[in-house]
């Protein structure tokens, strides 16, 4: 077996790896049980990175001088993961918005109970924003 051959032996399985424990995670965030992700974890941290810098260190030409059907497993394999971590993308997406949603909901609430506990105050209207607000515009 070639060095190129076993280079892509090694990409396409840390790919299946890193495709099975993205499928969990969106499976997880569909099911509104984040904590389960498995991305977040040292072992699929540590092989992410590896898998970067191997996929960086894959040249062109190696890949030409693979047989058709290998090279079509690899770009198979990347396209799927590249779906699964858009997908992943959009639900976290969505996630961040709802919580932003919710801490904004409970700031302007908080806002509406300080100012109507004191009807008369120096400060004008919407002079002063909550700290949570604050934070979360920072953020």
């Amino acid at each position: 077996m070639s060095e190129a051959a076993a280079k892509l032996e090694r990409l396409l399985a840390m790919t299946a790896r890193l495709t099975t424990a993205l499928t969990m995670d969106v499976a997880a965030l569909e099911q509104g049980r984040p904590r389960e992700f498995k991305l977040i974890e040292p072992e699929f941290q540590r092989m992410a990175s590896l898998y970067e810098r191997e996929a960086a260190g894959f040249t062109r030409r190696e890949m030409e001088s693979l047989p058709e059907e290998k090279r079509a497993a690899y770009v198979g394999s990347v396209k799927q993961l590249r779906d699964l971590l858009k997908q992943q993308q959009r639900l976290l997406t969505r996630v961040r918005r709802v919580s932003e949603g919710m801490i904004r909901a409970v700031a302007d609430e908080l806002a509406r109970r300080e100012s109507a506990a004191r009807p008369y105050t120096r400060l004008p209207e919407g002079g002063r924003s909550p700290g949570a607000m604050l934070c979360n515009q920072i953020a």
